[in-house]
């Protein structure tokens, strides 16, 4: 009797995308993973539509979840436009989202999630993508998430700022921002000043003195060093030049550093107070006096 032959296999590849996601989202986990694999191995062009249709059909958390996911994974700048219009949805599909719009490689998700921050009619996610570049860019995003973070009066958003403070402490961050590689000089300087924004404990560490302590070591810090030394002696420009006069801040101030001068924020007025009697003329003399001038 002859012996009966077996069934043949199905090729792996022989699978058509939509049969893939079938899988992804059908299968109980871990089974659904070798689907996302295999989806990934396919070209790029067969998987994006089939993708985004099955995106804008989804409606479970979970399916929502598997899909972004492997989304992220293919890539691809279509893919990224179908998850970036979903962040404008609400609730849990909002911040899976952004979630997945962070995992991206390609093409690089700093822009769009940049949006979102500075999108200050939707708080809730603007802080998700405050914690998502934070977690992605590290030190390179502080200088944008803080800016993001300032509200009217002047004050920190603390929901927003609180996933750099998981960067580490003062002398960990500094070692960041002169450690990535995606900024340059005046994007570290940057980033040095909004870091003392932060907390007080950041604005009272001495970075021009961690600096110069790392430069022997390091070249990135002993260009940092150089470049924040620049800014800190020559200060902020002024409204009206008054050549190269450079002033020391009163040495009372808590701030005072003996190796730091500032350029003045204002041309002096001319006044005639001096030639003025009465109270007026009184005050701006004990004025004088009291500041030793």
């Amino acid at each position: 009797m002859a012996a009966r032959a077996r069934p043949r296999r199905t090729d792996p590849q022989a699978e058509t995308p939509g049969e893939l996601i079938d899988r992804l989202v059908r299968l109980p986990a871990p089974a659904h993973l070798a689907a996302r694999r295999k989806l990934c191995r396919l070209p790029r062009e067969a998987v994006e539509q089939p993708l985004i249709a099955a995106l804008a059909a989804a409606g479970h958390w979970a399916t929502i979840t598997r899909l972004l996911t492997t989304a992220a994974d293919v890539g691809g700048a279509s893919l990224q436009e179908a998850v970036v219009v979903m962040t404008a949805g609400r609730g849990s599909r909002c911040s899976m989202a952004i979630r997945a719009l962070a995992a991206f490689e390609e093409p690089d998700p700093w822009a769009p999630l940049l949006a979102l921050l500075h999108a200050r009619r939707r708080l809730r996610a603007a802080r998700m993508a405050a914690e998502a570049l934070a977690a992605k860019y590290g030190a390179a995003a502080i200088t944008e998430v803080v800016s993001a973070a300032r509200m009217a009066d002047g004050r920190l958003d603390d929901a927003m700022v609180r996933p750099l403070t998981k960067l580490g402490g003062p002398a960990a961050m500094v070692d960041r921002i002169v450690a990535n590689t995606r900024m340059d000089d005046a994007a570290r300087v940057a980033a040095l000043v909004a870091m003392a924004s932060l907390h007080r404990r950041y604005a009272r560490f001495d970075v021009q003195r961690h600096l110069d302590r790392r430069a022997p070591s390091s070249r990135e810090a002993a260009q940092t060093a150089e470049a924040f030394r620049r800014y800190a002696t020559l200060g902020r420009a002024v409204a009206a030049p008054i050549g190269d006069l450079l002033v020391r801040p009163a040495m009372q101030s808590p701030t005072t550093q003996p190796d730091r001068l500032l350029r003045a924020a204002d041309a002096p007025e001319e006044t005639e107070v001096a030639e003025e009697g009465g109270l007026r003329g009184l005050f701006s003399r004990l004025g004088r006096l009291l500041r030793g001038g």
